[in-house]
């Protein structure tokens, strides 16, 4: 029994010890602490339903959805915009915080990252408050800009340092 107890915590010290490497030792992680703005947001599903709805908009022939359409098409805009002003801090104790405000409400996420670094990839593992995961590869990082796309290459942010305050 005990020998199972001792296998188990020298298992857990030596993935501690793994995590702490990855995350803590590296010049991505050390670059990756800061406040950072997105600067732009792309993503392949939001530029195809863009697409499908000018496409409605043109074809259509009803002027009431053609008003609906457009201003849907606005509202899908502002969305992406109000982005803009999201603002991300990863701190060097393996936390962030995620502030979004849109239409006035403004959200606070909080949570964990771990940064995974392999010879051919960077992977930004972060787990919020909710124990929701998500994780994202970082193609791009300096000091004045930070890129990271998802793992299926549907979604790209770029990020730009926040304005201090």
């Amino acid at each position: 029994m005990k020998t199972k107890q001792i296998t188990g915590l020298f298992a857990i010290a030596c993935a501690s010890i793994y995590f702490f490497s990855c995350s803590n030792g590296s010049s991505t992680s050390k670059m990756l602490v800061n406040k950072w703005q997105i600067e732009s947001f792309k993503s392949a599903d939001f530029d195809k339903e863009m697409t499908n709805l000018k496409q409605m908009a043109d074809t259509t022939k009803d002027t009431m959805m053609k008003s609906q359409v457009a201003q849907r098409m606005q509202m899908e805009q502002a969305i992406m915009e109000a982005l803009k002003n999201s603002v991300i801090e990863y701190k060097a104790d393996s936390t962030f915080e995620m502030k979004v405000s849109f239409m006035g409400q403004a959200q606070t996420n909080k949570g964990k990252w771990v940064l995974l670094e392999d010879k051919d990839s960077k992977r930004l593992i972060q787990t919020d408050d909710k124990q929701k995961k998500d994780t994202m590869i970082i193609s791009d990082i300096s000091a004045d800009k930070f890129t990271v796309t998802s793992p299926d290459k549907s979604v790209t942010v770029v990020y730009k340092p926040a304005p201090k305050s």
